[in-house]
């Protein structure tokens, strides 16, 4: 599971893993957006 998920935060016992994909055709930089 850790190889398919690049982050994860554990709260309460629980874990969340989530994978980042940059799509550069909604990314705005300059509203602080990736």
């Amino acid at each position: 599971m850790k190889e398919l998920f690049q982050h994860a935060a554990i709260t309460d016992g629980i874990t969340v893993r989530v994978a980042v994909n940059f799509l550069p055709e909604q990314s705005q930089p300059d509203a602080g957006k990736w």
